[in-house]
């Protein structure tokens, strides 16, 4: 799930992944609203509405070492885990303001971020995070839809300094995502989704004037609506520049934006610029991806149903190549084998897909891919990292999960895995997690990905999601349900008798989410 950056020791996917092609993004996006739990370090933390405060649960190996409260500043809204595992921010909408929890120390840092703010965006490094109105905002009776408050999470900073807030050029209405970009020259930049456009702007700066780029078809005329984004900064040239490839809505549009170094051409204005391209061979219900070659160049690559091929675009010139795939490839991951950018695409709800070389195209067209065959449809294909294995996930109630072996073609099966509801692969344990459900129970299925032996647990009372700290060897389990619990598994022994439900009375029922 993730492009050119080095995968992390853990990888985790949702229930997304199971049901459908899931796009590849390198920064953290926008907070998926929660109020958790979470898990970071050796912690699981739930924000607690009602007495308004955070609930630390340190765990060790599948068992409670100790549960604390830790005060907040007004009634928690938001969630969210810090990308450096070091703490999570709460967004709170009454007092308007934004804390910072430290782990596994629980010192608090308030922000205030001046208005009701209900989307958080934070930078990949931790250093940085913005506070929006994401779209449907229903609790704030009368606000600046276009408002953001940009948080500098330096602990150097002083909190009564490190908030800058702004209003944008209402220019095609209120931001519909906020996506941090990687680093370029020693800075990031927010790029802000809205309709018909996207402002960029400086967080190295953030009270200078941003950029807004309208997205304008230059095929068929009429702006385009972004709807995802994703990231690459290309170091080739004589000075390094910041892409980002952006689909549509309208499916059928997708923009390529440079982002480069200038000098400000008046007082508050812009210390950069940016180039937009509209990117030529996809169509409809298609997939996009962005990568690096083994000698950086920058590439996009994308597959086209109607057309049943993939382009890959050289962004450095402009200049395409094809590969003939076969009619209604619509899903696409890409991943890394030995230096090497690998897609993986095929056609949700078929059976065959292709490995694809991005790099081997420009050198051998005939022989950049390879076909292989699932014994069930494929509704989404998650590789295993510096392997030839996926795990396939299929629309199948009886055989759902299967893996894949590229280079044989030998598929393992696991016979009855019933509906495939949370995933997660840890290469750093060599487990794969799942959360599945077979007729009314939830099971937590445990397998090595050394042999592939899967060891299934029955979940006391059912499950919603799946947590893991691999730090100290704990996979969790969590209800959004009535009654709903958090059970405990040690990471490498996940059976019946291992299970471990925390009593509801250390919980104060806060993970009873219906009456939230």
């Amino acid at each position: 799930m993730r492009l050119a950056p080095p995968l992390a020791p853990w990888l985790i996917t949702g229930l997304a992944l199971a049901l459908s092609g899931c796009p590849q993004f390198d920064d953290h996006g926008p907070a998926i609203p929660t109020l958790g739990p979470v898990a970071v370090g050796d912690q699981l933390l739930t924000a607690d509405q009602y007495d308004q405060s955070l609930v630390a649960v340190s765990v060790d190996a599948g068992r409670v070492e100790a549960i604390k409260r830790i005060p907040l500043a007004g009634e928690p809204s938001l969630l969210a885990a810090l990308p450096d595992q070091r703490g999570v921010l709460v967004l709170e909408r009454d007092t308007e303001t934004l804390e910072r929890v430290s782990v596994p120390d629980g010192a608090v840092t308030t922000f205030e971020v001046g208005a009701a703010f209900e989307g958080l965006s934070i930078s990949p490094d931790s250093s940085a995070a913005i506070a929006y109105f994401p779209p449907g905002t229903a609790t704030a009776v009368f606000h600046n839809a276009n408002e953001i408050a940009y948080v500098d999470l330096d602990p150097s900073t002083p909190p009564e300094e490190a908030v800058v807030r702004r209003t944008l050029a209402s220019l095609g209405g209120a931001p519909l995502a906020v996506y941090p970009s990687p680093e370029l020259n020693g800075r990031r930049f927010a790029f802000v989704l809205s309709e018909e456009h996207v402002a960029i702007l400086d967080l190295a700066d953030p009270t200078a004037r941003e950029r807004s780029v309208p997205l304008v078809s230059l095929n068929t005329g009429g702006q385009r609506t972004p709807k995802d984004i994703r990231f690459e900064v290309d170091e080739t040239g004589d000075e390094p520049a910041l892409w980002a490839v952006i689909t549509t809505l309208e499916g059928n549009s997708v923009y390529a934006l440079r982002v480069f170094d200038s000098v400000p051409e008046e007082a508050e204005g812009a210390s950069f610029d940016v180039r937009l391209t509209q990117l030529a061979g996809f169509t409809s219900g298609g997939d996009v991806s962005l990568t690096q070659l083994p000698d950086g160049r920058l590439v996009s690559l994308m597959v086209s149903p109607a057309n049943g091929t993939a382009t890959v675009t050289y962004l450095e010139n402009g200049n395409s190549d094809t590969v003939q795939l076969g009619a209604g490839v619509n899903r696409l991951d890409t991943y890394f084998e030995e230096g090497r950018p690998i897609a993986v695409i095929y056609r949700s709800g078929g059976t065959a897909f292709h490995i694809l070389d991005i790099g081997a195209i420009e050198e051998k067209k005939d022989k950049a891919f390879r076909t292989r065959y699932a014994n069930h449809a494929i509704q989404s294909l998650l590789p295993i990292p510096n392997t030839a294995f996926f795990v396939a996930f299929h629309n199948d109630t009886d055989e759902a999960v299967s893996v894949i072996n590229a280079d044989t073609d030998r598929v393992t099966s696991f016979g009855r895995t019933g509906y495939v509801r949370d995933v997660i692969l840890s290469q750093e344990l060599g487990r794969l997690y799942l959360l599945t459900r077979v007729d009314s129970a939830d099971y937590l299925v445990n397998v090595q990905l050394g042999n592939f032996h899967p060891t299934a647990a029955p979940v006391p009372n059912g499950a919603s999601r799946l947590l893991l700290l691999p730090g100290v060897g704990t996979v969790a389990t969590s209800a959004d349900l009535v009654g709903g619990q958090l059970v405990l598994w040690p990471a490498d022994v996940t059976t019946e008798d291992t299970a471990y439900a925390v009593p509801a009375y250390l919980l104060d029922g806060l993970l009873d989410r219906a009456a939230n």
